[in-house]
């Protein structure tokens, strides 16, 4: 009632607005100018101005959804939507991160005592070292949605992400954990992490590449193993096109060795 835009609709405008542009994309203080002409009845249901979607409003809504958490509504968002669509539950997660470039100083986050998010320079996955960014990490289903969503400082690095992310899923999962399977790319394989991973008393199953400088290269030793022993399994073909000529065909061997009193399977 304090609101003269209910919270809900500024958040739907910002969800809404890309779809309604050709190009896609929209800056937040430029949403008031992308609805005009629209039937904003329509879209959202009330007697509103495109005047009531100015950057002042939807700043005040995203202050308060950092106060309130935006990671724990995220979360809260994604097990509803399972729950309201029927959405057979996943027992598959994706995790991966990106970086998002920022243009302007953002002097707040050098100033003395503050604790915020760090917009700061990082290893751009947008191939834009110059600029400041911020780092999202994120979980999916194989259904491509996402579960888990977490706002990052821009030097986050992947492994440390990795590493949360797996804590928060341990958390969540409790001891149904050994029922899921993490998907993610060479980062998440460390000794950190591992030790995260196997000190819950039912791990989480992973699948990951090994890194080549991992436990004192076992990815080398494997993969020099396979070639000696030769007793390659055809996998078959690994593409979308599977009459195209140009499919590569798969062959794999198979091991289980014992990593930081682990037992790993690898595959070469």
């Amino acid at each position: 009632d304090q609101w003269s835009v209910p919270p809900s609709t500024l958040a739907r405008s910002i969800i809404l607005t890309p779809f309604l542009r050709d190009d896609k994309r929209c800056p937040l203080y430029r949403i008031e100018e992308a609805l005009e002409g629209l039937d904003l009845k329509l879209l959202f249901g009330g007697n509103y101005l495109c005047s009531d979607f100015n950057d002042d409003h939807l700043a005040k809504l995203l202050d308060r959804i950092a106060e309130a958490g935006s990671t724990g509504l995220f979360s809260r968002i994604a097990a509803n939507s399972y729950v309201n669509f029927k959405i057979p539950v996943s027992h598959i997660l994706h995790a991966d991160t990106t970086s998002h470039v920022f243009y302007g100083e953002c002097e707040v986050c050098e100033q003395e005592g503050y604790e915020g998010l760090n917009v700061t320079h990082g290893h751009s996955k947008d191939k834009h070292p110059e600029l400041k960014q911020v780092m999202t990490g994120m979980l999916t289903d194989e259904y491509g949605i996402p579960v888990y969503e977490q706002t990052l400082d821009g030097n986050t690095a992947d492994s440390t992400w990795f590493k949360s992310a797996i804590q928060y899923l341990q958390g969540l999962l409790g001891d149904s954990c050994g029922g899921y399977t993490f998907i993610a790319d060479s980062k998440l394989v460390n000794k950190k992490n591992i030790e995260v991973i196997y000190g819950d008393k039912d791990p989480i199953r992973f699948i990951s590449r090994c890194p080549s400088n991992f436990n004192s290269k076992t990815a080398e030793k494997a993969i020099k193993q396979a070639y000696l022993l030769n007793d390659w399994e055809d996998i078959g073909i690994c593409c979308e096109d599977e009459k195209s000529k140009r499919a590569a065909r798969y062959d794999a061997q198979g091991f289980v060795k014992t990593i930081y009193k682990n037992k790993f399977r690898l595959v070469v």
